[in-house]
């Protein structure tokens, strides 16, 4: 065993078998970007390469999350370390282990953050951009462009799509999803074009024939593909751009050069989570205030505002009386295509707790599936759980909702159709991404939040207060746009 924990009854856990023990919020959080900025601290790069750097291992470093998972557990009380043992966890996190917590450094130390994986990926993503590449259209010009990958681009800039000309670059999250926004686009006639970022092949080559500096190989190569697409977009005479790439790790090179040159660079975040700390946009809107803390830190950002998600003036449904028909829905949040371990094994004990709570309190309870589940994953949950599995809302028309939720952004989908309960647990806290003042219960406390809704009376204040929270987050002048599932 190379790298390990020693707790203090002498057994030893390997650090790899850390990460699945905590949420994949904690490599969102304060403590992770502490451990990437340590990391980075010592690299022998150039100053302009720097944040890329830091970019690429807070979003894509095994190591990092590694020694940002112990860090989670010890805090939390789930391990008693005494020591660490490993090629790379050295003195500089010392202070942040605790001095009970003895550092043993094997040689040779490595210095590698980003594991092996990361480079096949990037090749695959290199090889993705040329195709889409080969296919784009010549000559184009236009003032007003869109960055676009699939259909969360329509509901981001529903006006904008009208008039500016769409990019869409390679998505390699869902390939049946970004051809059905194909389609999409050329059904209905749309001024769009595939594109992709021009990488070189030569980069990846350096990437595998000198293994030894492939993290500098990466980041140069990722920095001279967004300098060249920003003259790219520059030679099309571009004014504007929409986007929702906060998640590109050298992102930041292409609006630094186009804003360089007076083009105005709008991006809208797709998501409540967070990426790399280093963006550079002239406007930026955000879901959260936690959003807007990580990135006005340590980025270049000219404004900014909050995405509006309810329509102006919006009323909550009347009080329903008599008419009451509760139903409890568990908002699925396919945590298992994604890798989050610890979120599906807490997913499936919060809904076999919901379903145990409902049975006791004779209310009926229904599981709303996540937009990527397959039927052959709606099945599944069918045969393991025993409820009723729905793809839309519309199917439990006639009753009154109240939602069961772990960290699905489907909140703001729905916060117009019912109130929402969100689980937590010691490790994993909605209220960091939704904010404070967000109705959470752990699962031992489940059944008494749940039997509450029994009363239509308290279902209809909840849902006042769910939307009167929701228009407290933004001001009446701030953007309107429809919120949908991602």
């Amino acid at each position: 065993m190379k790298n390990f924990v020693e707790l203090h009854d002498g057994s030893r856990i390997p650090l790899e078998e850390l990460r699945p023990r905590v949420p994949h919020i904690s490599f969102m959080g304060p403590t992770h970007l502490d451990v990437c900025e340590r990391w980075v601290g010592p690299a022998d790069l150039p100053p302009d390469l720097r944040p890329v750097y830091l970019n690429c291992i807070y979003t894509k470093s095994e190591r990092t999350k590694q020694v940002t998972a112990l860090l989670e557990l010890i805090g939390a009380g789930k391990l008693r370390v005494c020591a660490v043992e490993s090629s790379f966890v050295g003195p500089e996190f010392a202070d942040l282990l605790g001095e009970d917590v003895r550092i043993r450094m094997r040689e040779p130390r490595e210095h590698n953050a980003i594991d092996r994986a990361q480079f096949f990926r990037f090749a695959m993503k290199v090889c993705a951009h040329r195709l889409f590449r080969v296919f784009r259209r010549r000559r184009l010009a236009a003032k007003r462009v869109i960055r676009a990958w699939v259909d969360t681009t329509d509901s981001l800039y529903p006006t904008e799509i009208r008039s500016a000309l769409l990019l869409i670059y390679p998505f390699q999250g869902n390939l049946k999803r970004q051809l059905r926004y194909l389609r999409l686009c050329r059904r209905e006639n749309r001024n769009y074009s595939m594109a992709g970022i021009p990488y070189r092949f030569t980069d990846v080559a350096r990437i595998f024939l000198r293994p030894a500096d492939r993290e500098v190989a990466l980041i140069r190569g990722e920095v001279h593909a967004y300098r060249k697409c920003a003259r790219e977009y520059l030679s099309m005479g571009v004014e504007r751009v929409f986007t929702t790439d906060e998640f590109e790790m050298a992102g930041i090179e292409l609006y630094r050069a186009l804003m360089a040159n007076g083009v105005h660079c709008m991006n809208s975040s797709h998501g409540v989570g967070v990426y790399g700390p280093h963006v550079k946009y002239s406007h930026f809107r955000f879901y959260c205030e936690q959003q807007r803390e990580f990135y006005l830190r340590r980025s270049e950002v000219d404004s900014h505002d909050f995405r509006r998600v309810l329509p102006p003036d919006v009323e909550a449904p009347p009080d329903p009386g008599s008419r009451y028909a509760p139903l409890i829905v568990y908002i699925q949040g396919n945590w298992r295509q994604t890798g989050k371990v610890y979120e599906d094994r807490l997913e499936g004990e919060a809904i076999a707790r919901a379903k145990q709570v409902c049975a006791s309190l004779d209310m009926p309870l229904a599981i709303k599936v996540h937009p990527q589940v397959s039927a052959a994953g709606c099945a599944r949950l069918q045969r393991q759980f025993g409820l009723q599995v729905v793809r839309e809302l519309d199917e439990l028309s006639g009753h009154h909702l109240t939602f069961v939720n772990l960290m699905s952004t489907a909140y703001y989908a729905f916060l117009l159709n019912g109130p929402t309960v969100f689980v937590k647990d010691e490790l994993l806290r909605p209220n960091y991404l939704f904010g404070e003042g967000i109705p959470c219960a752990k699962l031992e406390d489940l059944e008494s939040e749940l039997a509450r809704f029994r009363d239509g009376g308290h279902w209809i204040r909840r849902l006042r207060s769910q939307i009167d929270r929701e228009e407290r987050r933004v001001s009446a002048k701030q953007h309107d746009a429809p919120f949908t599932e991602t």
